[in-house]
């Protein structure tokens, strides 16, 4: 199985346009990918998930005969992924966490991206693993926090993944600067890590952001990043995740 669980989503984010992404996402081969919406923390007392839900699929083809026919081919060619809905907040304070329970059980999967040196122990030491899925980090950005093998190794060893998604990096209008800052923050959770406990995403605001499977590890592989560490990232060696 091979997962892509940040397909980037907004209520902006046209139904043409999504569809389209997720028809190319399982060309390229994923089975399961995530649509993810960001929210700035606090979050409110009520959270709903406005993220539309997608039938079960797959498209079944005719068992009537094993030959190909145009409309067969239509059918497979719009088949899309497992689709899961995930949250993503953006917080400050471990102290704006509270509504954290009710929005792990509107959602599919729940990430935090910590934006200071706080927030990140606390998503690496303290929140609750049963909740928060994932710890998401924009890696094309001074992270204002090191990457420590000490806190790192405790979130792996909790169950939490670190998040790496290679989109931000690979925009066109992604400079120079985002980019050194892609590489050696990746260098640094590759090592904090020692290559486990890793997700490998796209963070795609369409078609055009996404990669194939092996483009993906290739990439990472440069920055230190195993083959297998880096297939396991995707899902390939560990089965059903969610």
């Amino acid at each position: 199985m091979l997962y892509d669980l940040n397909i980037a989503w907004s209520p902006s984010t046209s139904t043409a346009e999504l569809e389209r992404t997720l028809r190319f996402s399982s060309q390229l081969g994923y089975n399961v990918v995530a649509l993810n919406h960001t929210l700035d923390a606090p979050l409110p007392s009520q959270i709903p998930n406005p993220i539309p839900q997608f039938p079960s699929q797959q498209t079944s083809t005719s068992t009537s005969t094993s030959t190909s026919t145009p409309q067969t081919e239509n059918r497979q060619q719009q088949r899309i992924p497992t689709v899961l809905r995930r949250l993503t907040v953006n917080f400050s304070d471990p102290s704006q966490n509270q509504q954290l329970p009710k929005a792990a059980q509107a959602y599919d999967i729940l990430a935090l991206r910590p934006q200071t040196e706080k927030a990140f122990q606390a998503a690496c030491l303290t929140v609750s693993a049963t909740e928060v899925s994932i710890i998401s980090l924009d890696l094309t950005t001074r992270l204002p926090f090191h990457l420590r093998p000490k806190p790192c190794m405790a979130a792996v060893a909790r169950g939490l993944r670190f998040e790496v998604a290679y989109g931000r990096a690979l925009r066109p209008d992604a400079d120079a600067r985002a980019r050194a800052n892609f590489a050696g923050n990746v260098v640094q959770l590759v090592r904090a890590t020692r290559g486990r406990g890793l997700v490998l995403s796209s963070e795609a605001h369409g078609a055009m952001s996404l990669r194939g499977p092996a483009d993906v590890v290739n990439l990472l592989a440069v920055w230190g990043l195993p083959t297998d560490r880096g297939m396991e990232a995707l899902g390939v060696t560990r089965g059903a995740w969610w």
